[in-house]
């Protein structure tokens, strides 16, 4: 959920108007959006290659997890992992184009 619904919800709940620091957060918002957005569509852009990256990564810290008995042994398994990266990559840019910064 965005600053703005939180604070037009939590307001409403409250039957007051955003207080001065609500609109604070809400100015603070905007105001990055571009930011943001660029952000988002950046890591859209890279999706595959930062997916890549991190696959490489993990199997070079972690050979454990594609070796016999690993969570990505197989084909099959090393796909369903390879595409979960994808999710939460995102994710993430779903919390960037939000502006939710709870995974701070």
């Amino acid at each position: 959920m965005t600053v703005i619904s939180q604070v037009i919800l939590k307001a409403d709940d409250e039957l007051r108007y955003p207080s001065s620091g609500e609109l604070k957060n809400i100015k603070d918002f905007l105001e990055t959006g571009v930011q943001r957005t660029r952000i988002a569509a950046t890591l859209a852009e890279n999706e595959k290659k930062i997916v890549q990256e991190a696959t490489k990564q993990l199997w070079q810290k972690r050979p454990d997890f594609i070796s016999p008995g690993g969570n990505a042994y197989g084909e099959r398994q090393r796909s369903l992992c390879i595409r979960d990266f994808g999710w939460y990559l995102r994710l993430i840019t779903y919390g960037v184009l939000a502006g939710d910064k709870r995974a701070n």
